[in-house]
């Protein structure tokens, strides 16, 4: 299975090169409408997350070109990663503008010790690029592919060559440690399902949420900055920074952490609010805080 994956990617990423932009689209498009009609358990799982959390702002016809756009995304960024297109500084602000960036920049020049809390949403792959070349290193938590290590070792060779410093998530925090002592800038996608953190609400419902970000911002005294990336044609890139998250320490410890979850939960859904199209609905969010959510 490793070798059938990994001769499959070599194909993929061969025919991208020599393929131009606008046929990459266009096939991108035809795949995504093909997908919504086939792929019935990731097209279903688009729609109960659509329902559970954006039902009462979206009717049915909205969320489903939603979830159309949504497989249309995920491709268009899942090539452009398999491409393995290096860019440079001078590339990367050719295609990336950055808002509210002075939240950054005070950051750091305020030495500050710098989390940065981004989601599953956009091209966030392209968040560690743009930073690392145009501010200082950047480090990202990464977990291996179960099916394919050569992949997965080649997608660590990429990051890497674009001068992001890749983690393994297993044993990560002697690392996150040493990343944030060196000044480095902390990556961290929070919105994944998970059984250990503590609740707070997203579109009103409560769920878990991973508590990480925020338990570390207290231990080093770091500043959390929620940070997005969107784009409405996929040459220009949108990469949006919102009001940092500091820990509070003269306050209880796990009531603060609370509240910071909290805050961090709200800089997700105001990214959502923004385009929910860019947000990677696929992704089972529910299946241990609903027992039978997805069936």
């Amino acid at each position: 299975m490793d070798n059938l994956i990994y001769f499959s990617y070599r194909v993929l990423r061969a025919a991208l090169k020599i393929t131009p932009d606008f046929i990459v689209k266009i096939s991108a498009f035809c795949l995504a409408r093909l997908a919504y009609y086939i792929d019935r358990k990731h097209t279903n799982i688009i729609h109960k997350n659509l329902a559970f959390f954006l039902g009462d702002r979206y009717d049915l016809a909205k969320r489903k070109k939603i979830a159309k756009a949504v497989y249309y995304r995920f491709l268009i960024y899942l090539f452009d990663i398999l491409s393995f297109r290096a860019r440079n500084a001078d590339e990367l602000k050719a295609i990336v503008s950055a808002e509210n960036e002075e939240i950054l920049l005070n950051a750091i020049s305020s030495g500050e010790k710098i989390i940065l809390l981004t989601g599953h949403y956009g091209y966030w792959e392209l968040i560690a690029q743009y930073l690392c070349a145009v501010h200082r290193p950047f480090v990202t938590i990464a977990q291996k592919l179960r099916n394919s290590p050569k992949l997965s070792a080649q997608l660590k060779r990429y990051r890497e060559r674009s001068g992001v410093e890749v983690i393994e998530k297993k044993g990560a925090m002697r690392s996150i440690a040493r990343a944030l002592k060196e000044g480095k800038i902390v990556g961290f996608l929070p919105d994944q399902s998970t059984q250990i953190g503590v609740k707070a609400k997203l579109f009103g419902k409560e769920l878990t949420w991973l508590d990480s970000a925020s338990r570390l911002a207290r231990q080093f005294g770091a500043i959390v900055i929620p940070c997005y990336i969107t784009t409405d044609d996929f040459k220009k890139y949108s990469l949006f920074f919102l009001e940092p998250l500091r820990g509070d320490q003269n306050a209880e410890k796990e009531a603060d952490i609370k509240r910071m979850v909290a805050q961090e939960a709200l800089s997700l859904q105001k990214a959502i609010e923004r385009n929910p199209e860019e947000y990677f609905w696929f992704h089972k969010r529910m299946k241990r805080e609903i027992e039978g959510f997805y069936d």
